[in-house]
């Protein structure tokens, strides 16, 4: 899978979203093929993947929340690439 070409820039505040500090937007982040791949990743997710709480429901990808903090889990080989890109 071939993921989509970003520039380094030097600050992230160009794509600041709104007055919360820690919330980006960037455009183009990743192709129309990885967010093809990306939904078909989590809707061909099996049921046990899924948790329903009061008003949603949600996957956990890399880890699973515990009263004692996050137990570690090995991503899909799907995701892997998209964690990689974030560093």
């Amino acid at each position: 899978m071939e993921m989509a070409k970003t520039q380094p820039c030097g600050t992230l505040d160009e794509f600041r979203v709104g007055s919360v500090p820690t919330i980006f937007y960037i455009p183009d982040f990743i192709t129309e093929s990885e967010h093809d791949l990306l939904l078909n990743t989590i809707y061909d997710a099996p049921i046990s993947k899924w948790k329903s709480l009061k008003n949603r429901r949600l996957q956990n990808w890399g880890g699973v929340v515990h009263e004692k903090g996050l137990i570690a889990q090995d991503c899909t080989y799907t995701l892997n690439p998209f964690l990689l890109s974030l560093y």
